[in-house]
Order: structure tokens, then sequence, then C-alpha cells
């Protein structure tokens, strides 16, 4: 069950350096005559974004809270507004462990995958 970005203490405006990548979407058979077939794996690619985060200490805490209780960590995935600039609502799921450093504004880097 997917939840909802928490917009209230993390408004997407603060999100910076959104880079896009796709996620391999093939499956790849190699025959012992040395030929290789690839097939497509999903119906659609997906896109991997990396994702940094501009927050205050107090919005650092929320994320984290946000991350660790309502996400479940990496097992959860959640909805906001598309990263494409479609305007609609996209489902995420994060990748790996958000990392976050600085002194005064914090750096929440992460990745974001479309589920």
């Amino acid at each position: 069950m997917s939840v909802e970005w928490d917009t209230t203490n993390l408004p997407l405006k603060k999100l910076y350096g959104v880079q896009t990548g796709y996620v391999d979407n093939a499956i790849k058979t190699e025959y012992d005559s040395g030929r290789v077939v690839m097939v497509q794996k999903n119906s659609r690619n997906k896109r991997r974004y990396n994702v940094s985060y501009a927050a205050t200490k107090t919005q650092e805490t929320a994320f984290f809270n946000w991350y660790e209780n309502t996400l479940g960590g990496n097992a959860g995935t959640f909805t906001c507004t598309s990263l494409r600039g479609t305007g609609t609502q996209q489902e995420y799921r994060i990748e790996g462990t958000p990392t976050s450093s600085g002194m005064n504004i914090k750096e929440i880097n992460m990745v974001w995958v479309e589920v």
C-alpha cells in the first residue's frame, strides 16, 4: 500500500538536482553458441531519479521519521507529483538508504525509482 509524500513537513519545492536514468528493462539470455537474445521485462521503461532535498534540521528529522515509521524504510512506496513534469501523481520507492549532510541546511540525497 502506497502512502503520500509528507508535503506538510516536506514541501516538494525543496527538491533539486533531479537527474534521471532508466532501470534495466531487459531479460538477457546467452546461448552456448554465443548468441545473445534480449526481451523486454516490463511493459514500459521505468525511470530512476537521483534526488537531493534541501532541508532544515526540523525537516530532516521529519523526513527520517516519515522514512522509518510511515514508509517502513525501503519496504514501502509513496506517491507524489510526477518528476516527469506531467502534473500527474506517480508512485515511487526509495532505493538504497538516504544520506544526509551539511550543518545549517541539510542536504538529503536519495534515489527514487518509479513503481
